[in-house]
């Protein structure tokens, strides 16, 4: 690309806190406090069980240990390195250290979309701003963000050529999280845009989509990891989890949609625009992920970051360097004092949040009289989706009967528990399991409905709901479902 400054730099314009600067400044103190305040949510704890699992018993989690319904199941965990690093954040610091690491993760993926991008760099900002709501939707304290900062590195690795560290990061991202799909999505990319535009590297991305394909051999999965990562996706599409259903059309996710079409109708008024690889692999990128982000709520902000530089390039053909000359002494103060106060009161809120709203942040999603209460249940329990990482973690005495891994869990089960859920007649799933405690959240319908058929309450707080069978409640045998 043409760089083509708008001055001639000098020592004290390179040092400037321009506006412009000051909008990009603030624009990443806005991600940061974002990203600081991101919640965990119900896999969360049971990622950070895994890890605690591993660490104590020195081997990969692999087989169910957690439930009564799946017990002995195999568990293609293709996330178990993410899990070791989740668990010795939390050892060093509890939640705090791993938000912080979450959010450096975020940030990363950020800066790598940024760098990628050319133009005026407010504008830029104002357009990382403006579809950050999106990109918020999948922050959370979650494996998931490995891939959300590997994609864009991926990319410019694939530019750059970069082999070996290429090796590296698909080896590395194999083991860290099932997003690694990405890595082999983008490889190929690369190799058909090169046997479009520049024939004599073609060899060289094929070898790099095989190479990236072969990493999940490096996997404790060995040759059931790419099958597994596709069994995997196709069971949540099957199941309905939210996360992996298409975006609504709402005023929410506006910004994806004005982003999509955006990036469509760009590419077809500067098609001609892109004629070596370095102008077209990263378009075709975003191009071959938005199917992706349309049809699953998750893949948006993979999408944004790869899409936000895109478009920049598609709206300015030159990097524009954003140097002053001469910034008057009190315009530098201001911006300074505009910047400090900013940080101070974002960094103010996150504290805040941190120090005395942590339900806010999900960091407390039991009491301790709730995990008392579940502990002296007679197994085998009953618990909802959602419920069950948290279990897992804060109560790992007590087999669950499902939770949100839903991997070793066949659909059949799954299907009979939202079925449940939803008609409210537990008796058949009951009867199955041999259920003997009913442990739900405190704004389910189901602890009313067990109600009217003689269950009884022997807990309740704002968080959860324990129940009883009725005295006369005779424990069938628990069978399996196939």
């Amino acid at each position: 690309m043409t760089v083509t400054p708008t001055h001639q730099p000098d020592t004290d314009g390179q040092r400037a806190l321009t506006l412009n600067r000051l909008v990009v400044a603030e624009a990443f103190v806005v991600i940061a406090a974002l990203a600081l305040m991101m919640q965990a949510q119900a896999d969360t704890w049971w990622h950070l069980a895994a890890g605690r699992d591993m660490a104590q018993s020195k081997h990969v989690a692999l087989t169910d240990t957690w439930s009564h319904t799946v017990a002995g199941q195999r568990w293609p965990n293709y996330e178990w390195l993410s899990e070791l690093i989740m668990f010795a954040a939390y050892r060093a610091g509890g939640l705090p250290v791993m938000t912080i690491g979450a959010a450096i993760l975020v940030l990363l993926a950020q800066i790598c979309s940024w760098r990628q991008g050319i133009g005026p760099i407010r504008w830029r900002a104002i357009l990382v701003l403006a579809t950050l709501p999106c990109a918020t939707v999948a922050w959370s304290t979650r494996p998931q963000l490995f891939t959300y900062c590997l994609v864009p590195l991926w990319v410019w690795l694939l530019v750059g050529r970069r082999w070996t560290w290429m090796v590296a990061v698909a080896v590395l991202w194999t083991n860290l999280h099932g997003g690694a799909a990405y890595a082999v999505l983008l490889a190929g990319t690369a190799a058909g845009v090169a046997a479009v535009v520049k024939r004599e590297r073609l060899r060289q991305y094929l070898l790099a989509t095989a190479v990236t394909v072969l990493a999940g051999l490096c996997t404790p999965l060995g040759l059931d990891y790419w099958p597994a990562i596709v069994q995997s996706v196709a069971r949540s599409r099957t199941n309905q989890i939210l996360e992996w259903q298409p975006p609504a059309l709402t005023l929410a996710l506006a910004p994806f949609w004005l982003a999509a079409a955006s990036l469509v109708i760009l590419i077809i008024r500067r098609r001609k625009r892109l004629t070596t690889f370095d102008e077209a692999f990263p378009v075709a990128a975003a191009v071959v992920v938005l199917p992706l982000a349309v049809s699953s709520l998750r893949n948006v902000p993979v999408f944004l970051v790869l899409a936000i530089p895109t478009l920049s390039h598609l709206l300015w053909q030159k990097r524009v360097l954003e140097v002053a000359l001469a910034v008057q002494p009190w315009r530098r103060r201001l911006h300074g004092a505009v910047l400090a106060a900013s940080m101070v009161g974002l960094g103010g809120m996150v504290a805040y949040r941190w120090t005395y709203a942590p339900d806010r942040m999900a960091w407390t999603p039991i009491s301790a009289a709730a995990v008392k209460a579940i502990q002296q249940c007679q197994p085998p329990i009953y618990n909802g989706y959602n419920e069950g990482g948290v279990l897992v973690w804060f109560v790992p005495g007590q087999p669950v009967f499902i939770d949100s891994r839903q991997d070793p869990y066949p659909v059949a089960l799954v299907q009979a528990h939202r079925q449940a859920e939803r008609s409210g007649d537990y008796g058949p799933i009951f009867a199955r399991y041999g259920i003997q405690c009913a442990v739900f959240h405190a704004g389910s319908e189901g602890p009313g409905r067990l109600a009217a058929h003689g269950w009884h309450e022997r807990f309740r707080d704002g968080q959860w709901v324990v129940l009883d069978p009725p005295p006369n409640l005779a424990a069938p045998t628990p069978r399996t479902m196939q």
